[in-house]
């Protein structure tokens, strides 16, 4: 039976059918046409733009399939890895969704999500492989996929369908690698990804800035200069960034899926990083006619969702979409004599079944009396904290947790709202010139409206140059940044006063942040 894998990527979308592990047919879709509204009404939502488009072109190719696996773009994905400590498997669930809080930028509710769970022996902890897709995002490709009145058999990230690809092609993802596919010509989302033995430690999604013309697409020359370098630079910064995240877990080759201009550039970066590296060859996998493209593979990786299996567990689809539930039909009991009326039991059949039972429960709770005692060393291993329990349960801390929350949002607003002349009022000493003296500072606030008043004197023997020197003072103040960011529609006052019977100058200056 064919399948289908569908990618909706950022600039383009393709669809790639396969029968077994083969193409059959393949359809490159721009996100112009959607974008610029084609035929459509400018009304007409965008997931009935996208039905209409997609089986016009499917029949149009003649694309027969009936089942498909969605294929989506880090943009519309959050993936995030992280670890927890060990903790029992029924409060594993709610544990991950308390903790994945602080990786999402926000609800939880409003996620459809799966993770996967690797015990890492070194560090004795739970690694936690996250997904998540908004539930609004998932609406909107089920709604294209009724008009095509086509089955859904998973929701995959890009990035995990090109895994199915290394495992066509043979190659092994043993040890620690980093797999990086890029398609200059289509500009499309570039995935880069590092697997501990087929395990994702650490993903990053790359977009170039420059803006492909879709004419360029259909041409296999590229030109490798500007965007080459862009990219080059990016695969730096994830390279490092995952460097410092995990030091102790030094990638040992990079696995390129990369069109031919490009093979000898990325493996002559690899060498410069002191890596090793391969080109992943998927070219006799793809029809003759068809270039290398992006798109295309992580298409194809999607149609053989059913056919190769990967390490990777997570599924992104709705459990309202994915399962139906079966009613149980009512039924007519039946004794157990009646259905084998010859049927004999020997009492050597009876003592084995009971030792196979035995033995088996004993296996189990042999396999559990370690997980139990390592979970109690987990526990005595949580930190005392004074006005939180270690026997509290995961809604409780979550109760908490919120509470605290609403605490230091309180805090933070409060900071926020202070009024800090801390650099400005350190200005003063710095720019006061010889003959000038401050003899007071009053600063007032009342609600958002602030005032600095300056009083002072100048003495120079000569009133005219102290009136220059007060105003070369007051001209200093005004046009310095701290001032200025601060405090707007500054004034100035002068007059003349007796000190012990000598005439000196004195000024007030007053800076106001609102306008009179």
């Amino acid at each position: 039976m064919n399948s289908v894998g569908i990618y909706f990527g950022p600039k383009v979308m393709r669809i790639a059918e396969s029968k077994g592990k083969s193409i059959v047919s393949n359809l490159l879709i721009p996100q112009a046409r959607i974008v610029s509204g084609g035929d459509f009404q400018e009304k007409v939502p965008e997931e009935m733009k996208l039905g209409i488009l997609f089986k016009e072109e499917m029949k149009r190719a003649k694309m027969s399939a009936h089942e498909a696996s969605l294929v989506i773009s880090g943009k519309d994905l959050i993936i995030r890895t992280f670890d927890m400590p060990v903790i029992p498997q029924n409060e594993l669930y709610n544990a991950v969704g308390f903790e994945v809080r602080k990786y999402i930028p926000f609800k939880i509710e409003d996620l459809i999500y799966d993770f996967q769970v690797q015990f890492e022996k070194t560090s004795k902890k739970n690694f936690i492989l996250f997904a998540g897709i908004k539930k609004e995002t998932v609406n909107k490709y089920m709604t294209v996929m009724k008009q095509l009145n086509m089955k859904v058999n998973a929701i995959d990230y890009s990035g995990f369908s090109l895994l199915r690809l290394l495992r066509l092609a043979g190659v092994s993802d043993k040890g620690v690698v980093a797999v990086v596919d890029v398609d200059l010509v289509e500009e499309d989302e570039i995935n880069f990804m590092v697997l501990q033995n087929g395990f994702p430690l650490f993903s990053r999604d790359l977009t170039l800035t420059s803006e492909p013309t879709f004419e360029t697409i259909k041409d296999e020359k590229i030109e490798t200069g500007i965007s080459s370098d862009k990219f080059k630079n990016e695969l730096r910064i994830s390279l490092d960034f995952y460097s410092r995240k995990f030091p102790g877990k030094k990638i040992d080759k990079i696995l390129f899926f990369c069109p031919d201009v490009l093979k000898a550039e990325l493996q002559l970066f690899a060498k410069e990083r002191e890596t090793g590296s391969q080109i992943v060859d998927i070219s006799r996998y793809l029809p003759k006619t068809t270039p290398y493209a992006s798109s295309l593979c992580k298409a194809y990786g999607g149609s053989l969702a059913k056919t190769i299996r990967t390490a990777i567990r997570v599924d992104l689809l709705a459990p309202k979409v994915k399962k139906t539930v079966i009613p149980v039909k009512s039924v007519i009991p039946v004794p157990a004599g009646a259905l084998f009326p010859e049927l004999k039991l020997s009492p050597k059949a009876l003592v084995a079944a009971v030792i196979i039972c035995v033995a088996a429960f004993g296996v189990g709770y042999y396999q559990k009396v370690p997980v139990a005692r390592q979970l109690q060393e987990v526990i005595k291993a949580r930190p005392e904290v004074a006005t939180v329990s270690s026997d509290l349960t995961v809604e409780e801390l979550t109760k908490i947790s919120a509470d605290y929350k609403k605490k230091v949002d309180l805090f933070d607003t409060l900071l926020k709202k202070r009024f800090l002349i801390t650099d400005t009022l350190d200005l003063l000493p710095r720019v006061i010139p010889e003959g000038v003296w401050m003899d007071s500072l009053t600063f007032r606030k009342e609600s958002d409206k602030a005032e600095l008043l300056l009083r002072g004197y100048a003495y120079l023997g000569d009133s005219e140059k102290e009136w220059q020197l007060v105003n070369s003072f007051f001209t200093k103040l005004k046009e310095n940044q701290n001032f200025g960011k601060i405090f707007i529609n500054p004034k100035i006052s002068l007059d003349h006063t007796q000190i012990k019977k000598t005439t000196v100058t004195n000024f007030t200056i007053a800076f106001k942040n609102y306008k009179d």
